[in-house]
């Protein structure tokens, strides 16, 4: 998604969806952002539309893939937006092209390896039931997610749901997000995730739900300790995904920090 393709003046905004989303995930933000900055929203690799991609899927090769897209648009700087996944992602960019990132926004970001792995996700790795849930039970797990990262019934985490089901219903969809589920595991993983977040140089916004079933605030408090220039913002009436949850309060709060009004 690219707000305006022939280009505009200053920092892009781009935006980084999370684990079962796509950059159609962005679209309550955008309708309450003023208008103005270009925003560019991609699938990350290995995600969503770009789901073809046969390399091994590992968040250098994401951060390769979005500084190759950087340099396709002729992007020049960007202030970048992450959800979820899409937080990993920037970490490892920011931490190879500080250069290129003049502020960085966090919309629950989990980053350290004692983080808590969802009941769901361990059953959607286990021997006999991972088949089950990317099988008959793929649409009741898929909407199960959304559900209790939400709080309410929000009609976009239902729209989010749906394009979930449709982007990855597919067999080679599901193979993918198998192979994503089973990559990886947080205490090899994030083990470097200190290191990386003590060289982010850019102003930083941390956005957290404090209804999140997922990620705990002890996750995101400790960011001001390795983050010198941070905010953390708590939203008490908000989930694991604060930018449908209260897109208003949320958007008000982006602007604010990216000087977008």
């Amino acid at each position: 998604m690219d707000t305006q393709p022939e280009g505009g003046s200053g920092p892009v905004l781009m935006l980084l969806h999370g684990f079962l989303c796509d950059s159609t995930f962005w679209h309550h933000l955008i309708e309450v952002l003023p208008p103005g900055p270009r925003i560019v929203a991609p699938d990350l690799a290995a995600f969503g539309r770009s789901g073809t991609d046969k390399r091994e899927m590992d968040f250098n090769h994401l951060a390769e893939v979005l500084e190759a897209l950087r340099l396709a648009m002729h992007i020049t700087r960007i202030q970048a937006v992450a959800q979820d996944l899409g937080c990993l992602a920037l970490l490892r960019y920011t931490s190879l092209y500080q250069h290129h990132v003049d502020r960085i926004v966090w919309f629950s970001p989990s980053f350290y390896p004692d983080q808590f792995m969802p009941r769901g996700l361990r059953l959607w790795r286990g021997r006999l039931t991972g088949p089950a849930m990317n099988g008959i039970l793929f649409g009741q797990a898929v909407r199960s997610y959304f559900r209790k990262a939400s709080v309410g019934a929000s009609p976009a985490v239902d729209d989010c749901a749906v394009a979930a089901l449709d982007t990855y219903g597919s067999p080679e969809g599901r193979r993918l997000l198998r192979r994503w589920i089973h990559w990886g595991e947080p205490d090899a993983l994030f083990w470097d995730h200190p290191r990386m977040l003590r060289n982010v140089a850019s102003p930083t916004l941390v956005v957290w739900g404090g209804a999140n079933p997922w990620v705990h605030f002890s996750q995101v408090e400790r960011l001001g300790r390795h983050v010198e220039d941070i905010k953390i913002v708590a939203l008490t009436d908000c989930g694991h995904f604060p930018s449908m949850d209260n897109p208003e309060r949320v958007g008000r709060e982006v602007a604010g920090f990216l000087d977008l009004a």
